[in-house]
């Protein structure tokens, strides 16, 4: 059976989940919220849609999976409530930057016996399952340095806003400790950061390093205007380079003494969030314990390392 997915989120978010469920093929978006013009054009192509008149009633529907896309203040609530009503949850950016909220959640997931995983798309496309392997058959030699560079396109008007879920390191701190770690195939271990912000702002900047067993990182993050994605990794026989990592433009390269060679994914398909529900779509299916804890591991590991520089630059308070 295919996996009932209902999104509580704006129409972006709808959009983008829509079109990643159809190219999946292994869901079905079954519920959505509000009378948009979008909902209305889903609605009319697909007629198992049900357009919910309030988030309550699609929290309480016969629903697999909720995306919850929401704003950050109501996402915490919202995501208890789900789970409260035995829906997994796939979570746009990260639910909280708070260490004790999100393990809150977790187990409350653990004993429904449900998933939640945040959006970390870019883990799952097929180039990057590639650069992961050839890291781990040592292509490039061991691993030493990975150095990650991370420009914001288009920040959100509630960007500088602490409280309202702004900053570089909240918006994308979570899924780059994600995807170094699933690159080291090590937990990070250590952390500092630094940021750049105006009085009573967030953070627009931030520039971390990491060290994960022998491996060290540095991430810049930043919504300044001018910086391109790119990932680098250096091991002792080479490198290999991966631009614009978080989108499907993505490119990467393998570069070892006295050649290169460009890498390419089969198949690779308009959002990586697609390779992602394919994940989360056989995790369900197969009642795979090890996507719960896995997902949970990924998701608490980032939250000690934003909690604690958060409460480093902010004295930030629990809320």
């Amino acid at each position: 059976m295919a996996v009932r997915y209902g999104i509580i989120g704006d129409e972006v978010a709808t959009q983008r989940l829509a079109a990643a469920i159809e190219a999946s093929q292994t869901g079905i978006l079954s519920g959505v919220v509000g009378n948009s013009t979008v909902n209305q054009q889903l609605a009319q192509l697909n007629p198992q849609l049900t357009v919910f008149s309030d988030q309550r009633k699609l929290l309480t529907a016969d629903l697999d999976v909720i995306y919850l896309a929401a704003d950050q203040q109501s996402k915490f609530e919202l995501a208890k409530q789900g789970l409260l009503n035995n829906k997994n949850l796939l979570i746009e950016k990260p639910l909280t930057r708070h260490f004790i909220g999100a393990n809150e959640i977790l187990r409350l997931a653990k004993q429904q016996n449900l998933l939640v995983f945040e959006d970390f798309s870019p883990l799952f496309s097929p180039l990057m399952q590639q650069v992961k392997a050839l890291v781990a058959q040592k292509i490039i030699g061991d691993l030493r340095f990975i150095d990650v560079k991370l420009g914001i396109k288009n920040p959100p008007v509630w960007f500088t806003d602490l409280s309202a879920g702004g900053g570089a390191l909240f918006h994308s701190g979570s899924m780059i400790v994600a995807l170094i770690q699933s690159l080291c195939g090590h937990p990070i271990t250590q952390w500092q950061g630094l940021e750049n912000s105006q009085i009573g702002q967030a953070d627009s900047s931030c520039n971390l390093v990491f060290k994960a067993k022998n491996i060290l990182s540095n991430v810049l993050i930043t919504a300044e205007p001018g910086f391109e994605n790119e990932i680098v990794l250096y091991g002792t026989d080479g490198k290999i380079k991966v631009l614009n990592f978080d989108q499907q433009t993505e490119k990467a390269v393998l570069l070892l003494p006295g050649r290169s060679k460009n890498l390419v994914a089969d198949q690779q398909t308009a959002d990586n969030l697609v390779y992602l529900l394919d994940w989360f779509d056989q995790c369900l299916a197969a009642n795979n314990q090890d996507c719960i804890t896995t997902a949970a591991k990924l998701i608490l590991s980032s939250r000690k390392v934003i909690e604690s520089l958060y409460q480093q630059w902010y004295g930030d308070p629990l809320n």
